[in-house]
């Protein structure tokens, strides 16, 4: 194996490292190593649905092949294509927050029924991708390893869109670092963490970057730039759809409640480490709950 370009470090999410490369003779390349919690029955189930939402004409990478052994770079990993384009990011702010909004809602107007079907016969377990079963699993597990947070899990019970009849496809992490845009089209969507549900969950976890995680990591982007951000994207999505303020605020609490998780767990990341984050995330939960968070150590 020989490198026409060695691997050089891209943007990647906060449990996962990017590499860009090339091999002689061969396009270029992205390996996905992830972290070492995660699971080969992880990087097996991304390949399936990389396949199934390309057949449904949906802009994600190929995947080349997964790597299932972590001893061999120490976690599971996945290699796929490369897309040339710049980022969304890289657009001047209105551009970026119009096609935001406005491809995100077109992403969640899609029909859902044929993926659903391939991703059977692909011998995907539903409660794999289906939020209608996934999300009680998370919950469940959740309350059981964090009691001091019950009452908020109680709340999210009652309050997420778990049984919404809205079935459409989530990217899990839609932001413009994760899209691809070139001649004013997306051309390219990267970074899933797909499943099937109400798309107040995706919309929700959009919203919790640009209003609660934004003003913690960014330098001079502050709450107001941020409100006027989240405006700007809803107007946006909502020129195509319209979207369920109640559900999109519970799933806010949710996000904001797993990124609370992740800033106590001890990781080092940009996230974890924002002197301001476990406040923000806390106040954020408690004023759309009304109900107050007790932290173990009180």
């Amino acid at each position: 194996m020989i490198y026409e370009q060695e691997p050089t470090p891209l943007l990647g999410g906060i449990d996962a490292a990017t590499y860009r490369f090339k091999l002689r003779g061969m396009d270029t390349m992205v390996l996905r190593l992830l972290g070492k919690d995660r699971s080969a029955e992880e990087v097996k189930r991304f390949r399936i649905h990389s396949r199934v939402l390309i057949h449904a004409n949906i802009k994600a990478p190929k995947v080349y092949w997964v790597g299932e052994d972590k001893l061999v770079l120490g976690g599971v990993f996945i290699i796929m294509e490369f897309f040339p384009d710049p980022l969304l990011a890289e657009q001047p702010k209105d551009i970026q927050l119009k096609t935001l909004g406005e491809s995100h809602a077109e992403m969640h107007n899609l029909s859902t029924t044929q993926i659903i079907s391939e991703l059977k016969k692909q011998g995907l377990n539903e409660k794999h991708f289906m939020a209608t079963l996934s999300i009680p699993i998370i919950l469940d597990t959740a309350h059981r390893d964090h009691p001091w947070l019950s009452n908020i899990f109680n709340w999210l019970q009652n309050n997420l869109p778990i049984n919404s009849a809205h079935a459409s496809i989530n990217h899990g992490d839609y932001h413009p670092k994760n899209i691809m845009y070139a001649s004013e089209h997306v051309t390219g969507i990267i970074d899933w963490n797909f499943f099937i549900g109400d798309p107040a969950f995706d919309v929700g976890h959009t919203i919790t970057l640009i209003m609660d995680i934004g003003p913690n990591i960014g330098d001079g982007y502050t709450l107001d730039i941020a409100s006027q951000c989240n405006e700007q994207y809803q107007d946006a999505y909502q020129s195509t759809r319209s979207i369920n303020e109640n559900a999109v605020s519970a799933c806010r609490v949710s996000e904001c409640t797993r990124f609370l998780l992740h800033c106590l767990s001890g990781k080092k990341d940009i996230i974890a480490s924002s002197p301001t984050m476990i406040k923000s995330l806390a106040t954020t939960i408690e004023n759309i709950t009304n109900l107050e968070i007790a932290f173990p150590d009180q």
